[in-house]
């Protein structure tokens, strides 16, 4: 038996992520969560907080579930960057983004 695919969708805000898990096959959901970004401003080993509570939950849905996640898309709020690839201004949101 293979290993369900899965996708992820995430809302990323200031002070939480809203997170849902997807099967890729059927569309059925599999998982809901809202966790908080864990954002204090400063980084660890160079990796914002949010990016870091992102992948703990990315991971921790693919060994409670036993499944691949095989995309994730992500929003958040901001003013997009001109090649569209980034967000270029956070006013007051994602501490640890501001600046960068």
């Amino acid at each position: 038996m293979s290993t369900p695919r899965c996708i992820a969708g995430i809302d990323m805000g200031g002070t939480r992520i809203k997170a849902v898990l997807h099967n890729a096959a059927n569309g059925e959901e599999v998982d809901r969560r809202i966790e908080p970004t864990g954002d204090t401003g400063e980084a660890t080993d160079g990796t914002p907080p949010w990016a870091t509570a992102i992948k703990e939950l990315i991971e921790s849905w693919e060994q409670e579930h036993g499944v691949i996640i095989e995309a994730v898309g992500i929003a958040c709020p901001g003013l997009a960057s001109r090649d569209g690839r980034s967000i270029e201004h956070l006013p007051g949101k994602l501490r640890s983004e501001e600046h960068t």
